[in-house]
């Protein structure tokens, strides 16, 4: 995917409800683990499902091999891209849109998707 712009969405959950509720927090990791596998091993059902959704949310689907082009560009992932998030950060800031972040250090806390991960047989995203 070199080269491609990246785009990252996240899962984001408070300190709150980490530290209260951690066995939520490692049940939606585990869940969005598998959908992350599950399309990688089956990318054409997953994007007929994909598909289905977006008809039955806008009246009517895409036109053919829109979607296809469209995953075939997208990289499903539990890494939450820390890099990315920096660069995005920065161009966030150049544009004006935001304020310079400065430093994203405790922004991410890794420690239980890579719990799951380990659980799943897949390599942490932190070493």
């Amino acid at each position: 995917m070199a080269g491609w712009p990246v785009s990252c969405a996240g899962l984001v959950v408070t300190q709150r409800l980490l530290s209260g509720d951690l066995g939520a927090v490692l049940g939606l990791l585990k869940g969005q683990v598998q959908a992350d596998a599950f399309i990688a091993a089956h990318r054409t059902p997953a994007e007929a499902v994909v598909e289905q959704e977006l008809a039955a949310s806008l009246g009517s689907g895409l036109p053919p091999g829109v979607l296809g082009a469209s995953f075939g560009q997208l990289a499903f992932t539990a890494d939450p891209l820390a890099g990315a998030m920096a660069t995005e950060a920065r161009h966030a800031a150049a544009a004006g849109l935001t304020r310079p972040a400065g430093s994203l250090k405790g922004l991410f806390d890794l420690g239980p998707l890579d719990r799951v991960l380990r659980a799943a047989g897949q390599r942490p995203v932190t070493s």
